[in-house]
């Protein structure tokens, strides 16, 4: 007697590139979030929101972003992994380098958060990125008062 079994699963990403303009702007607007359009990825709808300010410890704050699941629900659930890195704002392909406040260069790796969405609205965890202050001081990454953030859903 022979067995055999497999499981298939359909796997679908999408790479959206979101420039944040007015960067100054929304750092001042205190605790509201910016909401990217709406994405459908997988036959599922979602949206990307950035946060200027999400509070990491006593004096450390971060830009962040979360992904949030629109629908259409199902009663098993739909997984989703979301990572986000930062950018160089010259060149793009380009992941940004940063330096922290003692000189030392820093790479800006991909920061990954994954879940199993079950009611529309449902969000993921912050992908917290990178500390305000260092950001401000990284032309690399800020221009112009803007930067750019290159999300996979």
């Amino acid at each position: 007697m022979s067995f055999s079994s497999w499981n298939l699963t359909e796997a679908t990403s999408a790479v959206h590139d979101i420039t944040v303009n007015g960067y100054s702007a929304t750092k001042s607007s205190g605790e509201n979030d910016f909401p990217s359009r709406r994405l459908t990825v997988g036959g599922y709808e979602w949206e990307i929101r950035y946060y200027p300010k999400v509070f990491v410890a006593h004096g450390d704050y971060r830009i962040a972003f979360r992904l949030v699941f629109l629908g259409p629900a199902g009663a098993r659930g739909v997984n989703a992994s979301f990572s986000c890195r930062l950018m160089d704002h010259r060149s793009t392909w380009t992941e940004a380098r940063w330096r922290d406040a003692s000189g030392n260069q820093h790479d800006c790796r991909a920061e990954t958060v994954s879940r199993k969405f079950h009611l529309t609205r449902e969000s993921s965890d912050w992908v917290k990125l990178i500390k305000q202050d260092d950001l401000e001081r990284s032309p690399a990454i800020l221009a112009c008062d803007s930067f750019r953030v290159r999300c996979v859903i």
